[in-house]
């Protein structure tokens, strides 16, 4: 009978250069798992390359017994991958982890990144892609993505496939502060940041604005949209994918395009408008990035 497939250590896939974002997310994942796990704390201890196995199918192992890990040991295993000469493996696990675990803490105990971070605002109505958009540049620029309708359920403790315009004005303003908040701590440790939602009104990007001014970052306003019988089909589908009434989607899209305020002129930032249409290399290409090197 053939042997067991032997565990990969993270450090055996760096040296031989295979470590993978797949590999890096699946961590990632299992870091927020234990994160958020009710077991208690034993003894201290420091994550290392060699605590973490990812083995076939991506399925994560710790050498340690199932205990929650702290901000500070998740902290210490993202250096310990940079160390190792993956910078940006460093910077995604990061990333994914942040996200997964609503831990923005962890970017307070990094290295802080030199260089200009940026600030990407995406915007637009319902089911413009404006999620699938903020998604591939976060992913080009290893950066945290915050998401409106995420915040909203961990304020409200919903399920998904509420909208986070949904509701009142206050807890409209609980979310934007709750995504201004935690983009806040990504900034100043040096981090680009992709913020995903609407972004309606022009209040509420100046907010950002300043966010970025604040901590001395570029600010970018991305305006996705696309063609109406695009949009259409996309809401349908949603319908079908909540199994609610035909319809309700395309109800709560007239909603929000009745809160749309255009960027003006003397908005702050550079401002870009996206068909998400179009093939994905061409949002890239228009937005003039590349992917970053990290010092």
């Amino acid at each position: 009978m053939e042997s067991p497939r032997p565990l990969d250590r993270l450090d055996r896939r760096i040296a031989s250069k295979r470590l993978r974002a797949r590999h890096v997310r699946a961590v990632a994942r299992a870091l927020a798992e234990r994160h958020a796990s009710p077991a208690p704390r034993h003894a201290p201890r420091e994550l290392s390359c060699q605590s973490v196995f990812v083995s076939k199918h991506r399925r994560v192992h710790f050498l340690e017994p199932r205990e929650r890990v702290t901000t500070g040991e998740v902290a210490a295993l993202v250096e310990a991958v940079r160390s190792a000469g993956e910078k940006r493996r460093a910077e995604q696990l990061a990333a994914s982890y942040v996200r997964l675990a609503d831990d923005y803490a962890l970017y307070r105990q990094l290295t802080r990144l030199s260089g200009e971070p940026l600030l990407i605002a995406t915007g637009g109505g319902v089911a413009s892609g404006k999620s699938t958009f903020a998604k591939a540049v976060a992913r080009l620029l290893a950066a945290p993505r915050i998401v409106g309708d995420r915040m909203r359920r961990l304020l409200l403790e919903q399920e998904s496939g509420v909208h986070e315009l949904v509701g009142s004005h206050e807890i409209g303003e609980l979310i934007y502060a709750g995504l201004l908040s935690r983009a806040s701590s990504a900034l100043s440790a040096g981090r680009s940041v992709v913020l995903d939602a609407c972004f309606p009104r022009a209040s509420r990007r100046a907010a950002a604005a300043e966010l970025a001014a604040k901590h001395a970052a570029g600010f970018l306003f991305v305006h996705c949209h696309a063609p109406a019988a695009d949009v259409t089909a996309r809401l349908r589908l949603r319908d079908v994918r909540d199994g609610v009434a035909p319809g309700s989607w395309e109800t709560l899209a007239a909603s929000v395009e009745a809160q749309w305020e255009p960027p003006a002129a003397t908005e702050a930032g550079r401002r870009l408008h996206i068909d998400t249409s179009q093939p994905r290399a061409d949002w890239l290409k228009a937005l003039g990035l590349s992917k970053p090197e990290f010092p």
